[in-house]
């Protein structure tokens, strides 16, 4: 099974990804970041709510 790809233009422009497990929420901010998006994170949804 390949893997979809997506053209920048089908994601939203900003996005906040929030996880408490760090490598988690990098490795898919990185990979969101080089489609096109802008990544905010937080690690808590206290903390995204700040």
């Amino acid at each position: 099974m390949g893997v979809a790809r997506y053209a920048p233009t089908t994601l939203p422009k900003q996005l906040l990804r929030v996880d408490d497990q760090e490598d988690t929420r990098m490795m898919l901010a990185i990979v969101l970041e080089r489609c096109g998006a802008r990544v905010t994170t937080a690690p808590s949804a206290a903390q995204a709510a700040l």
